[in-house]
């Protein structure tokens, strides 16, 4: 017989509990990044559990202009568990300096600003003598807390009717880039490889061939999966909550979320993080637990709700999923429009050699119309994306591109 909901949540809180205290070991105090949400609330619980008696430091930022501010939620769980809180107030004026100082660590382009907020939490910890800090990484994958999960729960989508052109094209692309058919995930793969062919320069368009996934020209192009980003036959047959999941982990957690937006930003400070979502154990059984299990209640990680019930306000507990997001390039137009509009020169985009100057332009202009705003982070911020690969080129003399 099936485990209930009430043993999956009990095997569930042991599991974390044992990852929280493999992560403690060292002679130094452990400290935890706290959002407000309920992954890190649970971490930082749990955390006090193993520790009763000792002080809490837990580090959050909070947005002073343009954009979501979940300070109140931090003093909840702060009020709630005793702890030492230590705020970082982000400001737009601080973004600048802070973008160029994280893509100096970064070494990639970024399609947000956020990492700038990760960086600042990093010095954070430094400043207050603490070297290692708990994150609630992986929580969203293996217990389907992003919005998308909601999605898949409601049953598989309706496949394309034979008389819709335009879909049966998005169904055909999406088969080539995740390998197998009937995979859905995130976006409008046909209207993003539009948006990319408008933005790049011809010199640049000419070179994509060589590896852009969505370029449906070349069916054949070396690789380890052909021209699929992943393994498509890991996903084939698979419920459609775990082909998310799978896709989530190899294209999000890995190179973004645990790379450039946390083990970088982290050491830059000297700072080490650890993930008790991803310890083995707790990964091996969050893979055995039924889905209608995980979205129980028309909500995700009704399992992680369970466990923190009782350990957490309830008003933490049942909050809905809030993704990060910080201001964009809407908003640093309003404060630093100078600083934006010398990055995205003309003369410096053609002389760069990856853009398209004068598309460029109009996003610029788009971008800066009065009441203007991205639907964050569900929109990409395509003038972000430029931004910060002009900050890159700069930052490390890249030569200008020349599609070699």
């Amino acid at each position: 017989a099936g485990r209930a909901d009430a043993e999956w949540a009990a095997e569930v809180g042991d599991a974390l509990s044992r990852a929280v205290g493999r992560r403690l070991q060292g002679e130094g105090a452990v400290g935890c990044y706290l959002s407000g949400g309920l992954d890190s609330s649970l971490l930082a619980a749990l955390l006090a559990e193993q520790r009763p008696g000792s002080a809490l430091d837990c580090f959050s930022v909070g947005f002073a202009e343009g954009a979501v501010d979940e300070r109140v939620y931090q003093r909840r769980v702060v009020d709630a568990l005793g702890a030492r809180h230590h705020l970082v107030e982000q400001r737009l004026a601080d973004i600048p300096a802070a973008l160029e100082r994280m893509i100096w660590h970064a070494e990639c382009p970024v399609k947000e600003s956020y990492n700038t907020a990760a960086l600042a939490l990093a010095d954070s910890v430094h400043a207050a003598g603490l070297k290692v800090v708990l994150s609630g990484e992986g929580a969203d994958e293996l217990f389907a807390g992003y919005p998308g999960y909601h999605v898949d729960a409601q049953g598989r989508r309706s496949g394309p009717s034979e008389n819709d052109f335009e879909a049966l094209l998005e169904a055909e692309l999406r088969a080539q880039v995740f390998g197998a058919p009937g995979v859905f995930y995130e976006g409008h793969l046909g209207a993003a490889r539009t948006r990319r062919r408008a933005l790049y320069s011809e010199i640049a368009l000419e070179a994509t061939d060589a590896f852009d996934c969505l370029d449906g020209d070349d069916l054949d192009r070396e690789g380890p999966f052909g021209s699929a980003l992943v393994d498509g036959a890991l996903l084939r047959g698979r419920h459609p909550l775990h082909q998310r999941a799978f896709l989530d982990v190899r294209l999000r957690l890995g190179d973004h979320l645990l790379g450039d937006h946390g083990d970088r930003m982290a050491m830059a400070s000297s700072v080490e993080v650890r993930h008790p979502f991803l310890d083995r154990e707790v990964v091996a059984l969050a893979r055995q637990i039924p889905p209608a299990a995980l979205l129980r209640g028309g909500q995700g990680k009704a399992v992680l709700r369970a466990v923190a019930r009782g350990r957490l306000p309830d008003a933490i507990v049942d909050r809905p999923k809030m993704g990060f997001h910080a201001p964009g390039t809407p908003a640093l137009l309003q404060s630093a429009r100078a600083w934006v509009e010398d990055l995205l020169a003309p003369d410096r985009i053609a002389r760069q050699g990856l853009f398209d100057s004068q598309a460029v332009q109009a996003l610029l202009r788009r971008y800066g119309a009065p009441g203007f705003r991205l639907d964050l982070p569900f929109e990409d911020d395509l003038l972000m994306v430029v931004l910060s690969t002009s900050v890159l080129m700069d930052t490390f003399g890249m030569a200008p591109w020349d599609g070699g």
